[in-house]
């Protein structure tokens, strides 16, 4: 009679712990899933920020530069594509094709002295630096918390537990894909 007592109070004393597990490893990779979307945010308010930065500086260096009209019309496209875009891995090429047609822009700048030497232009580029800087910093702030999640999420034996409740791979901002 003592027996299945016995076993049972062993099988709940191995069950118990292990749910217990589960529920925390899923919690913990919750937790890190809602700060990498957080921090993903973060990064999103600099890249709006630069965008509204985008067509004023354009409209400043048209009025030095009218017939780079192809560049001004790529940078606006790129822009608007970025601003569109809404998943996290199309948003991440989109930005880096903007940031390509900005260099592109920047290297026309350099054709015009008078355009770098202009006031209005050098407070955009503080501004644009400013920016820049603080999306280098919310950039590195998130694959800091992607890191985070993919070391829990791969880590065994946390690895069983997120195959079955199907915590999909975070992606690093600048990570090929």
């Amino acid at each position: 009679m003592l027996y299945p007592i016995i076993a049972g109070i062993i099988a709940l004393a191995i069950i118990i712990p292990l749910i217990i597990y589960v529920i925390t490893v899923v919690n913990r990779l919750i937790a890190l899933r809602n700060r990498m979307q957080a921090s993903f945010a973060d990064v999103d308010v600099q890249l709006k920020r630069r965008h509204d930065l985008i067509p004023v500086l354009v409209d400043l260096v048209k009025a030095y530069a009218k017939h780079e009209q192809q560049v001004f019309t790529e940078v606006a496209e790129k822009r608007t594509r970025a601003m569109r875009s809404k998943e996290i891995n199309q948003k991440i090429k989109s930005e880096e094709d903007l940031e390509g047609g900005l260099k592109t822009l920047f290297a026309v700048v350099e054709n015009y002295p008078d355009l770098k030497a202009h006031e209005n232009y050098r407070q955009l580029m503080q501004t644009l630096a400013d920016i820049e800087n603080q999306l280098a910093y919310a950039k590195r702030y998130y694959n800091a918390v992607v890191r985070d999640y993919e070391i829990q999420r791969t880590s065994w034996p946390q690895a069983a537990v997120t195959g079955i409740f199907w915590f999909l791979p975070g992606r690093y901002y600048g990570q090929e894909k």
